[in-house]
């Protein structure tokens, strides 16, 4: 694997299991499917990027502090063809997210098969709330007021993991 993407994924803003769970399925996708083709686009993001990234309406992206990359649980890959050019093929991106899935990670279907999250069964206001309290002082006022555009999964009790996969981290471990 690259230095770049050992590099992003172990800058200290992002959240460990999560990125050593990406570095996994890289490495799996990489080896076995790419051919070393697959890379990280980008990890953590500033509130300050991802601000200028919901400000562009040719990018899907969530507002500032509404994004699990703000709180280094997500990144976007991409894939380059035969010739290293970017690839569009959805095919491959089918199949890099049957790759992530089987390593506990999740994605975002058909709004964005190039985004990576840790799978978790709160939304992100819940998960800012409950387990990030430090990662809150650098975000705008209004960080985590709403979770629009997260995924929200209601948990059966309070001892359902709130990673499911590879992870498998208890409630209160986060």
């Amino acid at each position: 694997m690259s230095s770049k993407i050992i590099k992003d994924l172990d800058d200290p803003r992002m959240y460990k299991p999560f990125a050593d769970e990406v570095k996994k399925a890289l490495t799996y996708a990489n080896k076995y499917y790419f051919a070393g083709r697959l890379r990280v686009a980008e990890t953590y993001r500033t509130p300050q990027r991802q601000a200028e990234l919901y400000a562009d309406p040719k990018v899907y992206a969530a507002k500032a502090g509404q994004s699990f990359h703000n709180f280094g649980c997500a990144c976007d890959i991409f894939i380059l063809d035969h010739y290293g050019k970017y690839s569009n093929n959805l095919e491959d991106y089918r199949v890099t997210t049957e790759i992530f899935s089987r390593f506990g990670l999740n994605y975002l279907r058909n709004s964005d098969l190039a985004h990576i999250e840790v799978p978790t069964t709160m939304n992100l206001k819940d998960v800012v709330n409950a387990y990030m309290p430090l990662s809150r002082s650098s975000l705008p006022s209004d960080t985590a007021a709403s979770s629009t555009g997260c995924t929200s999964i209601t948990r059966s009790s309070p001892n359902q993991p709130i990673f499911t996969g590879a992870l498998m981290i208890r409630t209160g471990v986060f």
